[in-house]
């Protein structure tokens, strides 16, 4: 067979095999459990013997010892064992287990070719207690699958041997890497660890584990930075490639250590050395940490966590340890180990320096347990009674092929609950949580935080954050991720880097939702966090601005003159020079002019619907009062000097009765467009400008609609039939000078008003649209007063003399008329009526 074959070559290889693998320890018994524990290293098997692999050896004794002296567990059967060296060797592994096999065979070529004589062995071997490693269990189960015998490690973790299609006679009582990886990421997970370095050795261990890790880093949303491997003799420039890493990715706080060997603390202790106010956190597998007190890295791993078994105490198994130290018989590794110890200590009795052993090698105690139940399970179903004949007989011919049936579905109670092993022959897995500490002396010590339970499907992990001694003044658990803390109204983006982000501000008028920017509808903001859209209030006209306290300085102003030209009016309402301006007509431009003072108001006020209608209204009929009187009194003008040159008979319509049904005339024209506009809704309303996109701030005003560019139109008909009467009376007498000055307030009306108008169409702000329709209303009404009403009321209350023009038909020259102020009886005939006499 191959197996034999290449233990041959090994041999041949080697030369001879270390004396070592050739001891063995044996207690004969019905039946025969082996097991296999590394006392040395290396293919030669040197070195001292370590007391960990004293106290596995040991506890295997014990379990079994245990197991014979419960008479309700495999009663009428005792248990034998056959315990051997593997070095911690994949070749001492095959050739140890070879042995062992074939010493329990009906052939024995292993032993013939190494020269030894088959140990006695009476009872048949049901199965194997190890290895103690995932690299030798897999050595070691090819073999076992070749002679059909079980079995059980208790401590290769490796998740490739949980393939039952390649290795159907292996379980474990020790948990599979894979629920370690899974710790580990609940660990990254839980302290939000979402990129972080990962180092690993070059073995099974851990590639296998490491693959695991990538799997669960990808489901979880984890990004490894940076993963590399270490080999068990790494060179020099593998290790700086690490420590480059390492310093590379300098945000990755959080370094996952999933492997054993030596490379991967030398390059933690390059890098402390050439950073060394740099902090990193350390989550480590069950294989590193051990050695981690040889290094000078506390300062930097400081609250570094690691994953480690579960292993708890045996029950009993300290006081066996006090008893067995003081017997003989002894294994020869526990005999070798006791003499040294006591030679170390320089004692001569055992009990002055006594060994202290740890008790935790629970994975070997129910190693032992698995098979008794097991193997009890089988013999009763073969034996219901359980007599010692039929016992016998059936131990004498059980094989490990018929035994592993009951083995992968035995369950028992063992001292921490209850055990089995699922369909791939794996337990459930449990873990301590472990953290670095300083003790008093600053040196390091781990402190218990917790630990984490497969079989709890929620809340499996378990930690007490305050149990952590995290570095710094103001201790916190590190932040291992690569990118920046984005502010409210910012969105992640990538970076060249893997797995890293930068923020980007949104547009100033974007909310950020779910790592997005999304633009806020027309006239909306967003809120403070930028998580939703508000409407923007609107902000009114401050009438504390310089501009505006101008136009109410004018308005008020205005009013003053208006009704001060109102009561000069009423006062000289009997003077030639009232007369003659036609009162009634006179009175109603100056209402026009008073209304159009008051129109300033509607527009400062906060725009609304009814706001903006009243100001429409105003601005409307205020030009119209204005101007209708004005065109009928030039108009008038006009045709009684036209008149006045032809006949003596007075022009229609030029009486004032008949002057003022013109003016309601008129401006019932005026009332039926603003009324028509309002029914129609034409008329202004609020409307809503921002005159910056991206700027929160918003202004209301009222936006002319047709309804108002139809009272424009009529208004400006008005306005340039008074510009052609004016025109037309131009050359009137120049001591008759009220056309005059209504055609310089006409004029200068029409010149302001196409100048307004530019300006408030494409004005961007709301305070200058209302500021030039405002000015340009007011004026306009200044105009009129100072252009025609204020020089009369000067004339009638300062003037002497007053020379009014009595118009004849004579060709050849004017007749005048010299009048006092003061009222007296009137000598011109028809200026009772506001018209010079016209003689014929």
């Amino acid at each position: 067979m191959f197996v034999f074959a290449f233990a041959g070559l090994v041999l041949c290889a080697t030369g001879q095999v270390p004396p070592p693998v050739l001891v063995n320890f044996t207690v004969e018994g019905d039946v025969t459990l082996g097991g296999m524990v590394p006392f040395h290293f290396g293919s030669s098997c040197q070195g001292p013997l370590g007391r960990t692999s004293v106290e596995a050896a040991e506890t295997i004794v014990f379990t079994v010892r245990q197991v014979n002296e419960r008479s309700d567990l495999l009663p009428n059967l005792t248990l034998g064992f056959d315990i051997r060296e593997t070095c911690y060797n994949e070749d001492m592994t095959l050739l140890s287990v070879l042995s062992l096999l074939s010493s329990y065979s009906h052939d024995d070529p292993v032993f013939r070719v190494t020269g030894r004589h088959r140990p006695p062995a009476t009872g048949n071997l049901i199965g194997i207690i190890g290895t103690a490693q995932s690299a030798s269990s897999l050595a070691a189960a090819k073999p076992i699958n070749l002679y059909g015998v079980p079995m059980i490690s208790y401590s290769a973790t490796s998740d490739e041997l949980s393939d039952k299609d390649r290795f159907p006679y292996f379980l474990r009582t020790v948990p599979p890497d894979r629920f370690q990886a899974r710790a580990i990421m609940d660990i990254l997970v839980r302290y939000n660890w979402i990129y972080v370095g990962l180092i690993y050795s070059l073995n099974t261990y851990g590639i296998l584990g490491t693959q695991e890790l990538l799997s669960l880093a990808d489901k979880e949303g984890v990004c490894i930075a940076f993963s590399i491997v270490v080999r068990e003799n790494a060179a020099p420039s593998e290790i700086q490639e690490i420590v480059q890493k390492i310093t590379t990715h300098h945000r990755a706080k959080v370094l996952v250590m999933f492997g054993e060997f030596v490379g991967m603390y030398t390059a933690l202790q390059i890098y402390h050395n050439e950073h060394p106010g740099e902090k990193r956190t350390l989550l480590c597998s069950d294989a590193f940490g051990q050695d981690l007190h040889q290094y000078d890295i506390l300062s930097m791993i400081q609250g570094s966590i690691k994953v480690k078994l579960d292993f708890q105490k045996i029950p009993a198994i300290q006081e066996y340890f006090s008893d067995v130290l003081k017997q003989s018989g002894l294994s020869p590794w526990f005999a070798a180990f006791r003499e040294t110890w006591m030679t170390a200590k320089n004692c001569s009795d055992i009990s002055t320096c006594p060994i202290s052993f740890t008790g935790t090698w629970m994975p070997i105690y129910k190693s032992v347990y698995a098979f008794a139940y097991a193997l009890d399970d089988m013999l009763r179903d073969l034996c219901p009674e359980m007599t010692v004949n039929c016992v016998t007989l059936t131990a004498r011919n059980v094989t490990g092929r018929d035994l592993l049936p009951y083995l992968r579905n035995v369950t028992f109670q063992g001292p921490d609950g209850e055990f089995h092993f699922d369909s791939d022959g794996d337990p459930a897995g449990a873990y301590l949580l472990s953290s670095v500490g300083v003790d008093q002396q600053g040196e390091i010590v781990w402190h218990d935080i917790g630990h984490w339970d497969s079989h709890f499907e929620q809340h499996s992990l378990k930690i007490d954050d305050k149990r952590i001694e995290w570095p710094g003044i103001k201790p916190k658990a590190p932040i291992s991720v690569c990118r920046d803390e984005c502010q409210p109204g910012y969105i992640e983006v990538p970076e060249e880097e893997k797995c890293c982000w930068t923020c980007r501000q949104c547009v100033p008028n974007e909310k950020a939702v779910n790592n997005e920017c999304i633009p806020c509808p027309s006239h909306f903001w967003p809120s403070e966090d930028f998580t939703t859209c508000q409407p923007i209030v609107p902000t009114i006209i401050n009438l504390k601005n310089p501009i505006i306290l101008v136009l109410l300085i004018l308005c008020g102003l205005g009013v003053l003159l208006a009704l001060v030209s109102l009561t000069g009016m009423f006062i000289f309402r009997k003077h030639p020079l009232i007369k003659a301006t036609g009162r009634e007509v006179s009175l109603v431009t100056l209402l026009g002019t008073l209304l159009a003072y008051l129109t300033i108001f509607p527009f400062l006020d906060y725009p609304t619907e009814a706001s903006c209608a009243v100001g429409e209204a105003m601005v409307s009929l205020g030009f119209t009062l204005t101007y209708a009187p004005t065109l009928l009194k030039v108009n008038r003008i006009c045709r009684i000097f036209q008149a006045g040159k032809k006949s003596t008979k007075p022009p229609r319509f030029v009486r004032p009765r008949d002057q003022v049904l013109l003016v309601v005339l008129l401006t019932a024209i005026q009332v039926v467009i603003v009324g028509v506009s309002g029914i129609t809704g034409n008329l202004s309303k609020p409307q809503l400008l921002m005159p910056e996109k991206f700027c929160n701030y918003m202004e209301i005003y009222c936006l002319f609609r047709s309804g108002f560019v139809a009272s424009c139109m009529y208004n400006l008909l008005l306005i340039l039939a008074c510009c052609y009467y004016a025109f037309k009376t131009r050359k009137v007498p120049s001591n008759y000078n009220e056309s005059k000055f209504i055609a310089v307030s006409v004029y200068s009306t029409l010149v302001l008003c196409l100048a307004a108008v530019p300006v408030y169409a494409t004005a961007t702000i709301v305070l200058q649209k209302v500021a030039t329709l405002c000015m340009a209303v007011l004026l306009n009404a200044y105009l009129t007063l100072v252009c025609v009403y204020l020089p009369k009321l000067y004339a009638a209350r300062f003037v002497k003399d007053v020379v009014l023009l009595r118009c004849s038909n004579s060709t050849t020259g004017e007749n005048s008329t010299r009048v006092h102020p003061l009222p007296g009886p009137s000598t011109l005939g028809e200026q009772s009526q506001g018209l010079p006499s016209v003689n014929t």
